[in-house]
């Protein structure tokens, strides 16, 4: 389906988007959201929308990974969680089992 619109609007201070390298989290290095970009299509009828972080440079990169939440939360694909340290260990322990079936 296409894209019905786009639109930007400012993102609240104290998101960062977090990367990943080499089956880690990257914690040293968190870019700050700046800005969301919501994406609206039709699907049969009914409006859906979609939501994208934007940090300083851009979109972030392809190894973009989790969102660090103002409140300390992270969200990531596979869920939400509580602290930035818990959101690490599922990550780390996704990849492992992840390379390990396919290595």
């Amino acid at each position: 389906m296409a894209i019905d619109s786009y639109t930007v609007i400012p993102a609240a201070p104290g998101y960062f988007v977090i990367y990943a390298s080499e089956g880690k989290l990257d914690t040293g290095w968190p870019a700050p959201v700046i800005a969301w970009r919501i994406a609206t299509e039709r699907i049969n009828g009914e409006l859906h929308s979609q939501s994208w972080p934007i940090v300083p440079d851009g979109e972030p990169a392809s190894n973009y990974v989790a969102l660090l939440r103002a409140d300390g939360r992270v969200e990531m694909l596979d869920g939400l969680y509580g602290s930035l340290e818990e959101a690490a260990a599922s990550y780390e322990a996704g990849y492992a089992s992840a390379t390990k079936a396919h290595g």
